[in-house]
């Protein structure tokens, strides 16, 4: 059940899922390793990289009391610690027998996150060129994963500056996404909210307006208006709205 809610965006309630599991399982360290990485990739999928990091850890520690530090098994969880441990993951899988192109691809989008957060802008970028290629020749075109690449390439290219670029690939993101995903899925508002910040950093308010209010709309639909992501977005949309009548202001 945990795994549907997942795969539906439902990330609450898959994260209460795991979690309940979590509090009834005490002896079972293969079972316990195993739900404290799934509560660390919901979260990771959620946007909160500081509880997804705590609940890998835990995984990991778990996993390295029962097994050897360079079992291939300990992969997943080495790719989502600090840059040496997705190091060490990808050197595991490369160096497999058959070495699982997608997980490679995978290991480079979680280095390339982690080069992100040091603000090692160009190396994150080879890192997820690397997995977009990769992705592209394994996977089908509207693959949710090739999009993901697209948003995590775009947003490189958002903190270096080239707010035209990163719209160009958060766009071919949301094609995909529209194609591949359910209309109220998370990733839809958060690529349209991509979309409006770097439009609006263009100070194209009108096209931002348009991709902010769907991002709040679908946010609401999913969430429901109380939710702090919906306020956040209203309070995006707000700011877009202010600065097109002070345009409109300005220009009579």
């Amino acid at each position: 059940m945990g795994a549907l809610m997942h795969r539906m965006g439902e990330f609450n309630k898959a994260e209460e899922i795991y979690t309940i599991l979590l509090e009834a399982t005490s002896d079972d360290h293969k079972e316990l390793a195993f739900l404290y990485h799934q509560l660390g990739y919901i979260n990771d999928q959620k946007g909160d990289l500081t509880t997804a990091l705590i609940h890998y850890k835990k995984s990991l520690e778990i996993n390295l009391a029962e097994m050897s530090p360079d079992d291939p098994s300990l992969s997943p969880t080495y790719s989502k610690g600090a840059l040496e441990q997705y190091q060490h993951a990808l050197a595991i899988d490369t160096n497999k027998p058959e070495p699982d192109q997608l997980q490679i691809a995978t290991r480079h989008n979680n280095t390339g996150a982690i080069l992100k957060d040091q603000k090692k802008y160009t190396e994150a970028l080879i890192s997820y060129q690397i997995a977009l290629k990769i992705q592209v020749a394994h996977l089908p075109s509207r693959s949710p994963l090739i999009a993901t690449t697209y948003t995590n390439i775009g947003l490189v290219h958002s903190f270096m500056g080239d707010k035209s670029t990163a719209v160009s690939y958060y766009v071919k993101s949301l094609e995909i996404f529209q194609k591949s995903l359910t209309s109220n899925h998370p990733s839809l508002p958060v690529t349209h909210r991509n979309i409006a910040r770097a439009l609006e950093d263009l100070q194209q308010y009108k096209e931002a307006l348009e991709h902010a209010t769907q991002a709040l709309d679908i946010f609401c639909r999913a969430f429901g208006s109380d939710n702090s992501e919906v306020k956040l977005n209203r309070e995006n949309l707000n700011r877009i709205q202010q600065k097109i009548m002070i345009d409109l202001t300005a220009s009579e």
